[in-house]
Order: C-alpha cells, then sequence, then structure tokens
C-alpha cells in the first residue's frame, strides 16, 4: 500500500453543530479560486442540514471531479477535511476520525459545558493538526471576536440559522398545500364538470322524449 500523499491535504474546518459557525479552520495548500473560509464553511454546513432534512442520513463525502470534501459530525462538531482523490476516501476517512478523537480528547470540557467562546484554547491545536496530518500549514484562523462577545454572538447565530430552518420547512409546507389544493381543486371542477354534463344530458334525453311524446299525442288526434 502506497503511503499517504499528505502534500494532497489541503483544508481543515471545525464547524459547531448546530449553529454552523467555524471556529477553526487551517490551511494547507491554497485552491486556486479560493474564498473567505467562513463562507466556505457555511456552505459545507448547510449541506449536512439538507441531507438530514431529505433523507435524516449524515453526508460523508462530497465528491467533487479532483477534489473530495470528507465530513465527521457528531451532536456537537461538523469536520471537515479536503483533500485531493489522490487520497483514497478510507485514508482521508482514517485521518478525520483521529482529529475528531484528538479535538474531542483535548476540548472534553469545552464540548461538555458548550464554552467554545473561549477561544483561547484552540491556539495550539494547530500543531495537533499537523502531527496527526503529517503537513505544514500555511496558515491557521480561529474564532477571532472579543470573548465577551462570543457567546452571544454563537446564540444569535444559533436562532437565526433556526429561522432559516422553519422559513424553509414553512415554504415547502405551502407548496405543498399548494399543489393538494390545487389538486383538489381540479377534482372539484371534474366532478363538476361531470355532473353538468349528467344532468344536460339527461335533461336532453326528457326534452326529446317529451317532444317525441307531445308529437305521438298529435298523430292520435
Amino acid at each position: 500500500m502506497n503511503p499517504v500523499q499528505t502534500s494532497d491535504i489541503i483544508k481543515f474546518w471545525v464547524i459547531d453543530n448546530p449553529s454552523g459557525i467555524c471556529i477553526f479552520n487551517q490551511t494547507f495548500a491554497e485552491l486556486p479560486n479560493d474564498i473567505n473560509s467562513d463562507l466556505t464553511a457555511g456552505y459545507l454546513f448547510a449541506i449536512t442540514t439538507l441531507s438530514q432534512e431529505i433523507v435524516q442520513e449524515n453526508i460523508r463525502f462530497l465528491q467533487l471531479e479532483n477534489l473530495r470534501f470528507v465530513y465527521g459530525i457528531t451532536s456537537r462538531l461538523v469536520l471537515i477535511l479536503l483533500t485531493k482523490n489522490e487520497i483514497s476516501s478510507f485514508e482521508s476517512s482514517q485521518m478525520l476520525n483521529k482529529l475528531r478523537l484528538k479535538f474531542g480528547e483535548k476540548y472534553a470540557l469545552l464540548l461538555e459545558h458548550n464554552q467554545f467562546f473561549d477561544i483561547s484554547k484552540f491556539r495550539d491545536f494547530a500543531m495537533d493538526v499537523e502531527q496527526i496530518l503529517n503537513r505544514e500549514t500555511l496558515y491557521f484562523n480561529i474564532l477571532a471576536k472579543r470573548s465577551e462577545n462570543i457567546e452571544k454572538f454563537f446564540k444569535d447565530a444559533t436562532n437565526e440559522w433556526q429561522s432559516i430552518q422553519n422559513s424553509i420547512k414553512n415554504q415547502v409546507k405551502k407548496i405543498g398545500t399548494w399543489i393538494i389544493r390545487d389538486s383538489l381543486t381540479i377534482s372539484r371542477n371534474i366532478q363538476n364538470s361531470l355532473i353538468k354534463n349528467r344532468e344536460k344530458s339527461k335533461k336532453s334525453k326528457e326534452s326529446k322524449k317529451l317532444e317525441h311524446d307531445n308529437q305521438s299525442r298529435g298523430g292520435w288526434v
């Protein structure tokens, strides 16, 4: 088995679940069109929510033509590792699992007490990541806001995300209700049309019978 080419490791994110806020990200190589890492993390997190909403299952991989996003999802965290496809999904999943276990071990108290707003604790995790992945870092970011504002920031972000989710669900329900209501309207229209046609047919037959009877009586006189 060929050794893992660590040069094919590109990025690593740790995202708070369920707020979707990126609390840590580490870059090992630049992408051709690199965008804001927090924005990217938001998109990647949204995919996890979508997979839960549609099939109620966690996403494991997001496969592109040359790249692969590997997901590790817990009730409290979403960890994502971006690699080139030269690294197998099995190998990248193993690496991500090691990162998840290390983060859980190192920050167990923060996870238990939901204290991610104490960002100073994350500063040395980049060294652990380097050791596990055997890859030198270009740069890393942590959630960089004043500690006294972080807790409110997380709560506001969580509430906003819940509001977005509820809005999507309500829109879906409205669409479904519209379809059902529209179908019922069509069904009623068809039913009414059939009834009207039957009534017209019945009246036409009665009219013809009456006309025939009148003609018959006229013939007898």
